[in-house]
């Protein structure tokens, strides 16, 4: 399925409503949304319906507070509430919905979810001197942050739901299951997320290919492809052959990547 990427018109509000109608077939009482509040006006959540009580700013009161309002925002829709549901739409809509949301299928007790998600939001590399969000809630992203991550870390992050869902940059429906078991053990959570030296140069690598697109203004007609996925896919790799031949300098990577487009 295809959705509009601006977020307006029917495309978003047929893909929720289809998660919606797979929820209450397969009995689940609620659904938690992930939202990327980066570049949002100030205050939005006002919009949001006040029926939606369980809702956490996932960096309140940790090291990044002051980045609270700009990061992920979870909150729990239960299925029971129409009207609410109606309300959640519209805010999403005006929101560019599309480009900021992931749907998780999750049984955990919201308090432990918003915990568990809080934990992989707060990474470490280079012995802890070094911290920075991992950006995972960004759906654009999160297909490359669970490759970028060990696979014992990313299995633990998907564990918190059955399922995830979320729009990719073509406005495809993507869908990853989780084990969805037990609660990941709390002495691990308070163990701050390591990011070992592979998981930092593939996550800079994206960076890079993302301001590689943004800078140039590229299409993926431009890079000889046929859709925004398979473009960035193209420029991660050049992003990354550029660092085994070590072009730090900007110019010289830059070059490299423009040759080999």
């Amino acid at each position: 399925m295809k959705v509009a990427r601006d977020g307006h018109g029917g495309g978003v509000e047929s893909w929720l409503e289809g998660l919606l109608a797979q929820a209450a077939e397969s009995g689940w009482p609620h659904l938690d949304l992930l939202i990327d509040q980066a570049n949002l006006p100030p205050r939005w959540q006002k919009k949001l319906p006040k029926a939606l009580a369980l809702r956490q700013m996932l960096l309140q009161d940790t090291v990044h507070a002051e980045a609270a309002d700009e990061a992920a925002l979870l909150c729990r829709y239960q299925l029971s509430d129409e009207r609410t549901w109606m309300k959640l739409l519209a805010c999403l809509g005006e929101l560019e919905g599309a480009t900021r949301v992931m749907v998780l299928f999750s049984h955990w007790p919201f308090d432990d979810l918003a915990a568990h998600l809080r934990h992989f939001l707060l990474a470490e590399w280079q012995g802890g001197t070094q911290k920075g969000v991992l950006r995972y809630y960004n759906p654009a992203l999160f297909g490359p942050v669970l490759t970028a991550l060990p696979l014992v870390e990313a299995e633990r992050l998907l564990s918190a739901a059955a399922e995830w869902h979320w729009i990719n940059r073509d406005g495809q429906c993507g869908m990853r299951h989780g084990t969805h078991g037990d609660w990941v053990p709390h002495e691990v959570l308070t163990r701050p997320l390591q990011l070992d030296d592979a998981a930092v140069s593939r996550l800079s690598a994206w960076h890079q290919a993302e301001l590689y697109v943004q800078d140039n203004l590229l299409t993926p007609r431009q890079c000889g492809c046929l859709t925004k996925e398979a473009m960035m896919q193209k420029l991660f790799a050049l992003q990354m052959a550029a660092d085994e031949k070590r072009l730090w300098s900007q110019p010289e990577r830059a070059a490299f990547i423009s040759q080999n487009l």
